[in-house]
């Protein structure tokens, strides 16, 4: 065996480590570029229900202003217009209702009742409107107190999920 066959051999044999240790970095970096990009996923993922949760924030911020004007509607006699604003509360009422994670189970069955009786409170103020003598405001004066109660805590129960405040 003469020098250059020991040299091509020693030669072959650092290609092959070369190679090996090549192959060895390859799949490091694609177990870090996995690991990356799934916590990026869950980054994004968090963000997206930051935003989301944000919206349903302000919604339900919008909502009890919405109560607010319905119990003074009522208060003032004006029930066509606290009909109106009871519309406009139903379907984020429901939302909430629907929302899993928003309440918890004991939570979820007091709020059901309660919107329950806040759309008879609707349909009765939409049926006897012009007729204020067959309302009974004061049931639908608690009945939207006690909706505009499970709104906010619901909204600071949210806040602080998200916030921690």
């Amino acid at each position: 065996m003469t020098n250059s066959d020991i040299i091509s051999i020693v030669g072959a044999i650092l290609s092959l480590i070369a190679l090996l240790f090549t192959i060895y970095e390859l799949i490091a970096l694609r177990r870090t570029t996995r690991d990356y990009h799934e916590q990026v996923t869950r980054e994004v993922r968090d963000a997206q229900q930051k935003i989301k949760s944000g919206l349903t924030i302000s919604a339900l911020a919008l909502t009890i202003k919405q109560i607010e004007e319905a119990i003074k509607y009522i208060q003032s006699g004006h029930y066509e217009l606290a009909s109106l604003r009871m519309e406009d509360i139903e379907p984020v009422l429901e939302e909430i209702s629907q929302n899993e994670g928003t309440l918890s189970p004991s939570d979820k069955l007091y709020f059901i009742r309660h919107l329950s009786d806040f759309r008879d409170s609707m349909r009765s103020l939409l049926k006897n409107h012009a007729t204020p003598e067959l309302l009974v405001p004061d049931n639908i004066l608690v009945i939207l107190s006690v909706i505009r109660t499970d709104v906010i805590k619901i909204s600071n129960s949210l806040k602080n999920s998200l916030y921690g405040e």
